[in-house]
């Protein structure tokens, strides 16, 4: 590693922090040349699996593929962007801990509207529109039905 400033590699640790839920450490380093600190992030690299496309072809796993959908999808709610990390590091988390080879695009596809659920049911309705590809209004009228039948929904809607 290089000091940014003076490109020294005469570096050391000053104070390193783990993030266990997002699986990085952030480290406080200093340069034993010139005196520059910064900060430095480190993430545990994993394996992912390929994705099986609906088509039957086979893809890199893409993580910005992922996160442009969710953008999308809470365009213009109320989520701040440390909220779709939060969503996004629980999604690789979870596609990392399954330690596969190869994952079926719906299951992704799946965990992401459970993370949207979670988060805000409109965005989770935005993706999923898109994602299903609704044949007809009935079929996206059945989405819903099973949504607002759903028993945790409801207990958050009395209150």
């Amino acid at each position: 590693m290089y000091c940014p400033a003076c490109f020294s590699q005469d570096i050391r640790v000053i104070d390193s922090r783990p993030f266990v839920e997002l699986n990085q450490i952030k480290r406080r380093r200093g340069c034993q040349g010139c005196g520059h600190r910064f900060s430095t992030t480190e993430s545990i690299e994993t394996g992912f699996p390929k994705i099986i496309k609906r088509s039957g072809s086979i893809v890199e796993f893409d993580p910005g593929k992922v996160r442009k959908g969710i953008v999308r999808a809470v365009e213009k709610r109320p989520l701040s962007v440390s909220q779709i990390d939060q969503m996004m590091a629980r999604i690789m988390h979870r596609i990392s801990k399954m330690n596969v080879k190869s994952l079926n695009s719906n299951r992704v596809g799946y965990m992401i509207i459970e993370e949207l659920k979670e988060v805000d049911l409109i965005a989770m309705v935005r993706f999923a529109t898109v994602y299903h590809c609704f044949k007809d209004i009935e079929a996206f009228k059945d989405f819903i039905d099973q949504l607002v039948g759903d028993p945790v929904l409801n207990e958050n809607n009395d209150e």
